[in-house]
């Protein structure tokens, strides 16, 4: 499915400007496909009032709905009940505290970090 966004950077990486236009109209079609699937699944307004205090919307810190919303930013929520910062780095209670209280994140944090070689190398 990816494979035409590797084949357009790879071509245009090496200089086949031409070749790597060729491949914008197969982006075109799954971009759309995506517009459609998201307008399908996209979430009513009205589940936001499904909510109660005890439902979780953090799992990995157990963190539930009455917790959050005492806070009026993801920093805030993130700092005082740990949500975001377990196992899944936010990506599941990202998305539910996007759509409960129209938070986003201040910043993605990478799962790795850069170490230099002499650091890993064994003497």
């Amino acid at each position: 499915m990816r494979a035409w966004r590797h084949r357009i950077a790879g071509l245009a990486a090496v200089g086949q400007h031409s070749l790597a236009q060729r491949h914008f109209a197969e982006r075109a079609r799954w971009q759309k496909f995506a517009g459609r699937l998201a307008r399908a699944f996209a979430l009513r307004s009205e589940l936001r009032g499904l909510a109660d205090a005890d439902t979780s919307v953090c799992r990995c810190e157990d963190v539930c709905h009455g917790e959050l919303r005492q806070h009026s930013n993801w920093r805030s929520a993130k700092l005082h009940t740990r949500c975001g910062m377990g196992p899944c780095q936010g990506r599941i209670c990202g998305g539910a505290t996007d759509f409960l209280y129209d938070w986003r994140p201040d910043s993605v944090r990478v799962p790795l970090s850069p170490a230099r070689i002499d650091s890993i190398i064994t003497s």
